[in-house]
């Protein structure tokens, strides 16, 4: 079994998370100025979480 990277478990994420709140009764959309910064600190999560385990 091949591991993902953090990049698609990354796009996954943010894939989800864009899908879920979407569904929100009375939600405003992910504007997309605020895209870039949710998928950086995502990104830097996944990472983190990644060197932990290796440590």
């Amino acid at each position: 079994m091949e591991h993902k990277t953090d990049k698609e478990l990354t796009a996954e994420i943010v894939c989800s998370f864009i899908n879920a709140w979407g569904t929100q009764h009375n939600c405003i959309p992910v504007k997309q100025d605020q895209l870039p910064s949710l998928i950086k600190e995502v990104y830097e999560t996944v990472h983190s979480l990644g060197n932990k385990s290796n440590n």
